[in-house]
């Protein structure tokens, strides 16, 4: 039986070829890391991480020569608090203090 014989990602590829598409296989999880195409074309960046050190993320899905990617990562939790309450929403530093303090934010 097809799906017997093949996991997921071959499955996937499998049908795309079927149809004439080209594509990569599809990926579950860090299997994405282990890919040499993906390697051989620098998708993968590496990003500082406040708290877990230098981390290796995947980069934009295309390129396009006009625009420069900048490796980023996703903000900690509660990161730009101070920024967002007190530069932009005109809140005191001193009331987000008590806010921090009574575990609000």
């Amino acid at each position: 039986m097809f799906t017997e014989e093949r996991n997921t990602a071959e499955a996937g590829l499998d049908f795309r070829h079927a149809e004439g598409r080209a594509g990569e296989r599809d990926f579950a999880g860090h299997g994405m890391f282990e890919s040499e195409q993906l390697r051989s074309r620098d998708f993968f960046q590496s990003v500082d991480h406040p708290a877990m050190g230098e981390i290796t993320l995947p980069g934009p899905p295309f390129r396009m020569s006009e625009v420069e990617s900048r490796p980023g990562r996703a903000p900690s939790l509660g990161e730009h608090n101070e920024e967002l309450y007190c530069e932009e929403m005109g809140l005191s530093r001193r009331d987000l203090a008590r806010l921090r303090a009574a575990r609000v934010v």
